[in-house]
């Protein structure tokens, strides 16, 4: 949901291996303008070859799944098309 009670639908992968939840940075500067600013984020994500990608920012809000709306903060990273959105442990 945005600041001024927009929802923007997505499909997100439920990663219950995943420690973060992730939204893909092209993806972010689609939807973002209806959403919170990013808020800064010094978090490196680290992938299956070990090189590390640098949080975007990160963004905080609610989000509704199933008609459950929980607040969730996600980071925002570049992952080359990999993910739109994850979903990982809270």
């Amino acid at each position: 949901n945005g600041e001024r009670g927009e929802f923007v639908r997505v499909r997100a992968v439920i990663d219950g291996g995943a420690m973060r939840n992730m939204i893909d940075s092209t993806k972010w500067r689609e939807w973002g303008m209806r959403l919170k600013l990013l808020q800064p984020s010094n978090i490196t994500l680290r992938v299956a070859d070990n090189h590390g990608i640098r949080s975007e920012g990160s963004w905080k809000g609610p989000v509704s799944v199933a008609g459950i709306t929980v607040e969730e903060q996600f980071k925002v990273f570049d992952s080359g098309g990999a993910f739109e959105v994850i979903l990982g442990k809270p």
